[in-house]
């Protein structure tokens, strides 16, 4: 199976149907997409943390941010930031969208209180034509990514953007609104 066009930038948005706890609901950012693999961050899986009470832990120094702590994925890693900031840019991901995992500059970042700014931890990773497989079994619809979808606390956006793509994977006629969160109830 060949290397599809890179991904990067672009939200996976895992079907329906997929029965993956991990991944049930998820908007997939992708950050990476290459011929050794892939990497991602979900961005619309709150955590309980907020990020002052986590900042505590990450690193010393003020924190401002009024906001939680984001579950990127099921690979344990650095605390990651999404944010619309060149300068503490290690990777623009989509058009004004940025990333890093440099603590020096999400220290920064969260001092100035700067927004918007998602604080992530863990993330999504695919060994070498991982992601290609999954996405010919259907198990994901890409779509584009814009600062506005990224930065969104909309409970509904998975549904909203789900639903007209349905088609695409095989599944004209399902609800999205009615799948349940917990994917073992499907």
């Amino acid at each position: 199976m060949a290397l599809m066009k890179s991904l990067k930038g672009q939200f996976l948005l895992s079907s329906p149907q997929m029965t993956d706890g991990n991944f049930a609901r998820s908007m997939v950012l992708m950050i990476e997409h290459d011929e050794d693999g892939a990497m991602g961050v979900i961005v619309n899986h709150p955590s309980l943390m907020p990020v002052k009470q986590a900042w505590v832990k990450i690193a010393d120094g003020p924190c401002e941010i009024d906001d939680v702590i984001y579950e990127g994925g099921p690979c344990p890693g650095p605390v990651l930031g999404l944010h619309c900031d060149p300068d503490a840019s290690m990777l623009e991901i989509c058009d004004g969208v940025h990333f890093t995992s440099d603590p020096r500059e999400l220290s920064r970042l969260v001092r100035r209180d700067s927004q918007p700014l998602r604080l992530i931890v863990g993330y999504a990773g695919w060994a070498p034509i991982q992601l290609e497989s999954e996405l010919a079994r259907r198990d994901w619809m890409v779509v584009p990514a814009t600062a506005e979808t990224i930065f969104s606390t909309d409970d509904s956006l998975w549904a909203r953007l789900t639903k007209p793509r349905l088609n695409d994977i095989g599944l004209p006629s399902m609800n999205p609104d009615a799948i349940p969160i917990d994917p073992s109830m499907n």
